[in-house]
């Protein structure tokens, strides 16, 4: 019997949930972005990516072409050193990036096609 309700409990949790995080990896697997390596500043999306390379930070990227970067408005206060490295990282880069789809506070810049 503990068996099964482990299972169950594993299953549930597991699952991805409806929202803002989902429909922003649903947006970027309808537009073929779900699989690069993608720059977030909240960890809360990286579930709902399983196929990208999330990083955290820039300089994570080690000399590899970032292709999508999530911001998350909401968390910005209590991730401010990630936060400000993202926002640094897409002003040196505001040429190559274009904003392509918002959800509640969650903005979703993917990298131009001729950047």
């Amino acid at each position: 019997p503990f068996a099964y309700l482990g299972v169950h409990t594993i299953q549930s949790v597991s699952q991805v949930q409806p929202g803002p995080n989902a429909d922003v990896a649903k947006y970027l697997k309808d537009t073929g972005h779900d699989r690069g390596l993608v720059l977030i500043q909240s960890g809360r999306i990286k579930e709902y990516l399983p196929e990208a390379r999330v990083i955290n930070r820039p300089k994570d990227a080690q000399g590899e072409e970032i292709e999508v970067v999530i911001i998350d408005r909401d968390t910005a206060n209590r991730t401010r050193p990630r936060y400000e490295a993202t926002r640094n990282y897409l002003e040196t880069n505001r040429d190559r990036f274009e904003l392509n789809y918002t959800r509640d506070d969650l903005e979703v810049y993917v990298r131009k096609p001729d950047a």
